[in-house]
């Protein structure tokens, strides 16, 4: 699996590369760190997913996801990628929200960090909010017992005698009248009257 590992700076908020004008170019454009994304430029895209940048990653359902390590001290979270916008400071800074900064590293330093790419599965099962991540977790957990109870019910459900082939039917049946004519054989004659 490709990995990208390298030292970053870690903000999680953006800078523009026009630093005299750094508060009008974000008031202007509006735009801010949102909690699910993880930026980087569009050639770590290509290097991590083996292909190129396509609109239809515009579609949030359609987008890819990183997991970002650090190996300062070995803390992961899952996130979508996204690109930067083109006003935006990207050499050697890897924008993230604030609590995975501060997971990632607590230091305002350079810190290695290690992108891999993952999937959807991992993002929800390990995602940062309970509320998401609770009810993922249960309705998989449910789904497998449902599952298994599904089948105890298709199995419960089967006959008998599907099971028992052939002679062996017979064989059950045959016992049973034995059984009752020996019964008969053994009561008296007064009380077989009697019933």
């Amino acid at each position: 699996m490709k990995k990208i590992e390298k030292e970053y700076i870690l903000k999680y908020e953006f800078e523009p590369s026009d630093a005299a004008n750094a508060q009008t170019i974000l008031e202007k454009n509006g735009v801010k760190v949102d909690d699910w994304y993880v930026y980087t430029t569009n050639d770590v895209y290509q290097k991590l997913f083996k292909t190129n940048l396509q609109n239809k990653n515009k579609l949030p359902w359609k987008r890819k996801v990183v997991k970002v390590t650090s190996k300062e001290n070995g803390f992961t979270v899952y996130r979508i990628w996204r690109g930067v916008y083109r006003f935006i400071r990207t050499k050697d800074i890897l924008y993230v929200d604030k609590e995975a900064k501060y997971l990632l590293s607590e230091k305002d330093e350079p810190v290695i960090i290690i992108l891999k790419p993952s999937n959807k599965f991992c993002y929800y099962w390990n995602h940062f909010a309970p509320e998401i991540r609770v009810p993922f977790k249960i309705s998989l957990i449910s789904l497998l017992i449902g599952i298994i109870s599904l089948i105890i019910s298709i199995v419960s459900f089967v006959p008998r005698d599907i099971v028992c082939e052939g002679e062996e039917t017979k064989t059950v049946i045959e016992t049973e009248e034995v059984f009752s004519i020996n019964i008969r054989e053994n009561i008296p004659e007064e009380e077989q009257i009697d019933n």
